[in-house]
């Protein structure tokens, strides 16, 4: 895919590997947690992992209009041997058993979000900053591009 101009509002081949794997984290997410209320016996228990789920599947659903806006199909979820691992402890042992596990995961998760939020934003930063100063100097170079 080409990368896009500078005019176009089309995301680049960088931006959709980004909605991708997006898509597909909060897949796995939406499956995990659905598998672990049908696993847990707890009825309020079960009740917060369907409500993850949810919560889950709203972000699904953000990432996959951003795919199909692109023209881009979304991916499709498999489960890897990780999650079929975790739900397989959850089945023998309860799902207290794995939770510390999809805690950790949740957490790595927000940090790589954060990060590259924060990375995002330096970048818009540095842009406003160096145009900006540019401006001053009377250099329209930037604008006439």
């Amino acid at each position: 895919m080409a990368e896009k101009n500078s005019t176009s509002d089309q995301p680049n081949s960088l931006d959709l590997a980004r909605y991708r794997a997006n898509y597909l984290a909060e897949q796995e997410g939406i499956y995990l947690y659905s598998k672990l209320a049908e696993v847990e016996s707890d009825a309020h228990l079960a009740e917060l992992y369907r409500r993850l789920a949810g919560i889950e599947q709203r972000h699904s659903d953000l990432w996959k209009a951003q795919l199909t806006h692109a023209g881009e199909k979304p991916p499709t979820y498999a489960p890897n041997w990780r999650i079929r691992t975790l739900l397989w402890i959850a089945r023998r042992l309860g799902t207290g058993a794995v939770l510390s596990t999809v805690s950790s995961m949740e957490k790595r998760a927000m940090t790589d979000s954060l990060q590259a939020f924060s990375s995002l934003l330096i970048k818009v930063v540095l842009i406003t900053l160096v145009v900006t100063f540019l401006a001053k100097l009377g250099d329209t170079s930037l604008y006439d591009a």
